[in-house]
């Protein structure tokens, strides 16, 4: 499974879209995702708080943190497609000192612009 982690952003065809951190996690623990796409900010929108899975003190690095933490079926490929530089560089960070693969995949924060994760529309 190709996972597209995002609050606001439409999915690129061939992806399927989570827009919490709870559901990203779930999924990472059923050992399913083969490439994941990160976004920044996705638990100041959702995901964050009460009921949550996500109880990191930062929240931009929580999915990236539990990424780095697994021990198995980690995801093949792993992007990270936030506008936000500064955010895009943390989770890069985390994800690059735990010799977890990652690339860049920048994208503009306008809802249902097209990311490059897919065919281009």
């Amino acid at each position: 499974m190709k996972l597209f982690v995002d609050d606001v952003r439409q999915c690129p065809d061939g992806w399927e879209k989570r827009t919490t951190i709870t559901d990203a996690i779930k999924l990472l623990y059923l050992g399913v995702v083969d490439e994941i796409s990160l976004d920044h900010d996705i638990c100041h929108a959702a995901g964050f708080g009460e009921g949550s899975m996500c109880t990191c003190p930062e929240d931009y690095s929580c999915l990236a943190n539990v990424i780095a933490m697994m021990t198995e079926d980690i995801p093949k490929k792993v992007w990270v497609h936030s506008a936000n530089p500064w955010g895009r560089k943390k989770i890069m960070a985390i994800l690059e000192q735990a010799d977890v693969p990652c690339e860049e995949r920048p994208m503009s924060h306008p809802m249902g612009e097209y990311c490059g994760l897919g065919e281009e529309p």
